[in-house]
């Protein structure tokens, strides 16, 4: 998923929002960095949480379901019981 490569820059830009004001091309630069890793990395994350979705989309759809129908039974037997 996320690459190695992407938490050695956000870590190298952690430790660079520590220093002093000699840092601060070095954080532009770190920002810059990561702003174009996480667009790349974004759109690989994307297609595997929808496969997932695809994937598990029956089960949670079913369980969506029997939740709205038992919530309507109980409402139902809030309203017999008045």
């Amino acid at each position: 998923m996320i690459s190695k490569v992407f938490y050695a820059i956000l870590a190298g830009f952690m430790l660079a929002s520590c220093g002093g004001y000699e840092d601060l091309e070095f954080e532009r630069l770190m920002y810059k960095k990561t702003d174009s890793l996480f667009a790349t990395q974004r759109l690989a994350l994307k297609k595997d949480l929808d496969s997932l979705c695809d994937v598990n989309f029956e089960t949670y759809f079913n369980e969506a379901i029997d939740s709205i129908k038992q919530k309507q039974i109980e409402e139902i037997q809030i309203i017999l019981e008045k």
